[in-house]
Order: structure tokens, then C-alpha cells, then sequence
């Protein structure tokens, strides 16, 4: 657990460990191999809030998914992240420089 002041707001940010994942590339130099999946949660605790369909008590660990990936010995690198919200999903990857 992380706890955040972003100077408006106070946040906790869970993590948790949901298994290992191979993921195979599934756009051009984007990371294929071995990941590590952790799930994320955000708990609200104070601050300005916006009226939003945001429901945080409602939220899962498998709702914001990060993909760490070894980069060397002992260094992770987060190479995706997966969100699926009320509105839609969203996908970030981590891409290959073109050399």
C-alpha cells in the first residue's frame, strides 16, 4: 500500500499480485515474454471530489492490471496496462525502439 498526496487529494494505492503472465505481441515492438501481473486499487480518503460514476468501493483488483517484465537481474519494468472502466478499456504498452 502506498499512501499519496497529490497537494488536492489524499489516496491510498493498493497492489496486489495476481499471478505471471506470457504475453505474445500483439502489435508491432510491442514486449513479448515472461510479466508478472499486479492488480491496482485506489482508496479515496480526502480531499475535493468531482460528482462522478467512479464507484471506488465497487472496484476489483482485475480492474487496472500492470504487467512488469525483467529488464535485468533485478530491475522491472512495467511493459503494459490494462484498465477496463465503465466507459471502455484501455491498453498502454511499453514499445521497442526502432533502431
Amino acid at each position: 500500500m502506498f499512501k499519496i498526496f497529490d497537494g488536492r487529494r489524499r489516496y491510498n494505492i493498493h497492489l496486489k499480485t495476481i499471478g505471471n503472465v506470457y504475453l505474445e505481441k500483439d502489435r508491432p515492438r510491442s514486449f513479448e515474454g515472461n510479466t508478472i501481473v499486479c492488480g491496482l486499487k485506489v482508496n479515496p480518503l480526502g480531499g475535493h471530489r468531482l460528482k462522478s460514476k467512479w464507484k471506488p468501493k465497487q472496484d476489483k483488483f482485475e480492474d487496472v492490471k500492470l504487467y512488469f517484465a525483467s529488464y535485468h537481474k533485478y530491475i522491472f519494468l512495467p511493459v503494459r496496462v490494462d484498465i477496463s472502466r465503465w466507459f471502455g478499456n484501455i491498453v498502454v504498452r511499453l514499445l521497442e525502439q526502432k533502431t
